[in-house]
């Protein structure tokens, strides 16, 4: 009897409560995560892994210093990984179940404060965990090995310690925790520059309510000991790492995306910049409202209001009757309150000095209302919130003051930010898709317009009103907190939802289809060489042939003359399909083609001797070849071998290829009935927006040739043909080639490959 009383007991308990909160979680992030393939976000994912990759002997500074800096401690977390498994997806999908582990601790620290510290009911503490502990940013963001998880778990680590320290009574612990403490804020920074707000947040914290309300909530000496030590191991860590990856010493600049970087684009503002600073400061503001469903209003509002009263009318209110004491502020709630404030304002400081600076601030939509930087404090700003409400602080004056804040900057946002946003040219979802949800009719990657900041403002303004009229109709305030944190808590899930299904699901499968080109392409060298040139590609692909292919040294080239310059004639050269290399670079030879999207080339004499034993068929040097098979058509061409068959009112066409220098060119197509005068041709540049009028055009029996001449470079050009004869087309090849330098080449073994046609 006494066993089964302990474990009903033990079933009642807070622990038996925050253990299962955390396995409920981590299921749900792993679950999350089951659709993770490889790197999306590059190259913030891709330079914290490398960090990884570097501690386990593999060396990828030749593509890490094309990007910026992102910090390096989430990397040593990851650092065990590429000892488990040697295969990549393994070892990234590995990679997010540790972010998930860290992770699912958000909400068990959550609880823990409040059920320990603020003494909050188990229901509102169960409520407040899942709102905040689950928020939006903590379980989209943390599908990625860029470094969201620690700055998003740093702050309730932080927090937690802190809380600790205040109620040790041994000086032995106190010292301990103090030393934690400071070690906590150094990873913070250590983890990414922006994590600067919090550096600073949690020691102007301690220091005010030092010296302000006279309480000690760590020991000095470890504290600021600690801090100053980890200071020195950062900087020595973080130069290592940018020496050896980021090549700092060997390039001699500074990484971009650090708070060094930021801090000498400050010095060099102009009016302009000036400018951007009051427009990324609103934008900012605006994204934390809208993105909050409104409530981040209330949460600004409530906060200052906190702290005011804390420290202007506490005395005061001390001496009035208990049933009076409801604008009493407590010292947990206070510091809390302090702390709030301090690391959202630091991080708003911080975020805005790095957009309003940024080099593509007109070029990227999502620069002025970023969120991915601030959002990491929202939680503990909501939560805040959350306790003054459930203590009955929160008044009409402050929903009031809420609606009125949001009201200008609303206003504000739409007279200076949405055009500058609406200017720009692209938009990466991943920074704001907090406000994803609210663009009602528009899907995730949509470029934002002015109907768009309409959208959002009637959603944040609707919201808000709603809360007004609850606060104005609810006379028992001790039940009011749940009329805010259940409609909440509904529009967050909602957002987690969309987020998921809309940007983290379709990303993951993208990313595989990237890496695919890039494995096949890579895979068919099959160890022939130890090092590729990879000419042109885009930062997101290179990347990924890195991560598959670790121990492979992967050197960039931007152009023809980055080719020519290096030492050595490269044995292989992976380029995008839209530059057909073998028509501008001589002895280069075409080995194969991923899907007409990635294209592996051999460039010397062993290289194609290696390929053709291996059973591969080189192109010709000074043409590009499309099969019938492969070549790009509409829906209802059919395949026959290598032969596209073309029903009446079906077309075929190349991929957009870019003509580099001007000169004649012959597009020689070879099939039945290719020749008809029906077949109707289109050749354009600049997507379509140009029309090019062929030179000549030849047709003899099986056989179409059209000839460009063109004196300038021509960017996107695309051929199509169109069926308009009433009859089926045959299409068995389409050869594209220079009128010089497209000779047939004899290699390897004297074995000769089709002369072009023209």
């Amino acid at each position: 009897m006494k066993d089964t009383n302990t474990k009903t007991s033990f079933l009642k308990t807070d622990a038996f409560v925050m253990i299962c909160m955390y396995f409920a979680v981590l299921l749900i992030h792993v679950l999350m995560s089951v659709c993770v393939t490889i790197f999306n976000l590059t190259p913030d994912e891709y330079s914290v892994t490398a960090i990884a990759a570097y501690l386990n002997g593999y060396d990828w500074s030749s593509t890490v210093s094309t990007g910026g800096y992102y910090g390096y401690f989430q990397g040593l977390f990851y650092t065990p990984v590429f000892l488990l498994t040697d295969d990549p997806y393994i070892q990234y999908k590995l990679m997010i179940g540790i972010n998930s582990v860290f992770m699912s601790f958000a909400p068990v620290i959550i609880y823990y404060l409040s059920r320990r510290v603020f003494d909050i009911g188990k229901a509102p503490a169960i409520l407040f965990s899942a709102i905040c502990g689950l928020y939006p940013c903590y379980m989209l963001l943390t599908k990625y090995t860029w470094n969201e998880t620690l700055c998003n778990i740093m702050p309730w680590v932080f927090l937690l310690i802190m809380y600790k320290a205040m109620e040790c009574n041994s000086a032995v612990k106190k010292q301990i925790l103090s030393v934690l403490g400071g070690l906590t804020l150094v990873a913070g920074y250590a983890t990414h520059g922006r994590m600067l707000a919090l550096l600073a947040g949690g020691i102007v914290t301690v220091l005010l309510v030092f010296f302000l309300m006279k309480k000690k909530i760590f020991a000095f000496t470890g504290f600021f000991a600690s801090i100053a030590v980890g200071f020195v191991g950062d900087t020595l860590l973080k130069d290592f790492f940018q020496d050896k990856l980021w090549l700092v010493n060997q390039l001699d600049k500074t990484p971009t995306n650090t708070i060094e970087k930021m801090l000498s684009r400050i010095f060099e503002m102009d009016g302009e910049t000036i400018a951007n600073f009051f427009r990324a400061l609103i934008g900012h503001f605006f994204y934390f409202i809208s993105s909050t469903w409104g409530f981040g209003a209330i949460c600004v509002i409530l906060i200052i209001s906190a702290i005011v009263m804390y420290f202007k009318r506490n005395a005061q209110i001390k001496k009035t009757p208990e049933k009076e004491l409801t604008a009493y502020i407590a010292d947990n709630e206070a510091i809390l309150s302090i702390f709030a404030f301090l690391v959202m304002g630091a991080v708003f400081v911080v975020s805005v000095a790095f957009k309003a600076t940024s080099t593509v601030l007109d070029e990227r939509m999502d620069t002025l209302i970023y969120g991915r930087y601030t959002e990491v404090f929202y939680p503990i700003a909501i939560y805040t919130a959350f306790l003054l409400i459930y203590r009955c602080k929160l008044t009409t004056a402050h929903t009031f003051g809420a609606l009125a804040f949001a009201a200008v900057i609303n206003i504000l946002t739409n007279l200076f930010v949405a055009p500058k946003v609406v200017a720009g040219e692209r938009m990466v979802s991943a920074m704001i898709m907090g406000i994803a949800p609210m663009r009602y009719g528009e899907a995730i990657k949509d470029l934002p317009t002015d109907q768009t900041f309409l959208k959002l403002i009637i959603t944040n303004m609707s919201m808000l009103f709603i809360f007004v009229i609850i606060q104005l109709i609810l006379k028992d305030r001790s039940k009011l907190y749940r009329f805010f944190c259940f409609p909440l808590a509904a529009l967050l899930l909602y957002t987690n939802i969309y987020g998921y299904t809309n940007y983290t699901v379709p990303q993951a499968k993208n990313a595989a289809v990237g890496a695919r080109y890039m494995d096949e392409a890579l895979s068919m060298m099959d160890g022939a060489a130890d090092s590729v040139v990879c000419y042109a590609i885009a930062k997101e692909r290179y990347v990924k042939a890195q991560f598959l292919y670790p121990e492979l040294e992967f050197i960039l080239a931007s152009n023809l003359s980055a080719i020519n310059k290096l030492e050595e004639r490269p044995h292989f050269i992976v380029a995008d399909r839209e530059d057909n290399l073998q028509l501008w670079a001589e002895d280069v030879y075409l080995v194969g083609s991923i899907n007409n999207n990635t294209h592996l080339y051999a460039c010397t004499a062993e290289a194609c001797e290696w390929a053709v034993a291996h059973g591969y068929e080189l192109s010709d040097n000074g043409e590009a070849y499309y099969s019938g098979a492969v070549i790009p058509a509409t829906s209802a061409v059919t395949r026959d071998g290598d032969a596209a068959v073309m029903p009446d009112n079906s077309a075929v066409y190349t991929n957009y290829f870019t003509v580099f220098r001007g000169g004649k060119y012959y597009f020689t197509c070879m099939g039945d009935n290719i020749d008809d005068e029906d077949i109707t041709i289109t050749l354009t540049s600049e997507k379509g927006s140009v029309e090019l009028h062929p030179s000549d055009v030849k047709r003899s029996e099986g056989m179409l040739v059209i000839e460009l001449t063109t004196e300038e470079k021509l960017a996107n050009v695309r051929l199509k043909l169109s069926n308009n004869t009433d009859e089926e087309v045959r299409l068995d090849s389409m050869t594209i080639s220079r009128a010089e330098g497209s000779a047939a080449y004899s290699v390897a073994k004297g074995v000769e490959y089709n002369k072009p046609i023209v």
